[in-house]
């Protein structure tokens, strides 16, 4: 290809669709560097997955939350919890780092579901 180079800054002049492709990578890599989060792994995504089912069937033992027994996983965050008077709910869930991991209940980071 031909290409002449521009008498202001003695560059090479990039052809249309070169800019074109230019743009493009700048833009993804703009919005890559805006969204702030990195992708996960097979392996993190998987490791995700089980810690939701794991508190499937458990007790919470958070206050106000006492009694409670966390029946299914929707999405994400979110479960439906069977209260102790037996009413079903929506509840989202917030992992604890400094949570230890107990085989029969969950303590905290519990609240009940609101639409955003």
């Amino acid at each position: 290809m031909d290409r002449r180079k521009s008498r202001k800054t003695g560059r090479y002049r990039l052809t249309a669709e070169e800019r074109a492709n230019f743009a493009r990578e700048q833009m993804s890599e703009r919005k890559r560097r805006k969204s702030g989060r990195k992708r996960l792994t097979a392996e993190d995504r998987a490791k995700y997955a089980r810690e939701r089912r794991e508190l499937i069937g458990k007790l919470i033992i958070q206050d106000g939350w006492e009694g409670a027994i966390v029946l299914e996983h929707v999405r994400g965050s979110q479960y439906i919890v069977r209260l102790a008077d037996g009413r079903e709910v929506y509840a989202s869930h917030k992992k604890q780092k400094d949570q230890q991991k107990q085989t029969v209940a969950t303590q905290a980071g519990w609240r009940l579901w609101k639409e955003k």
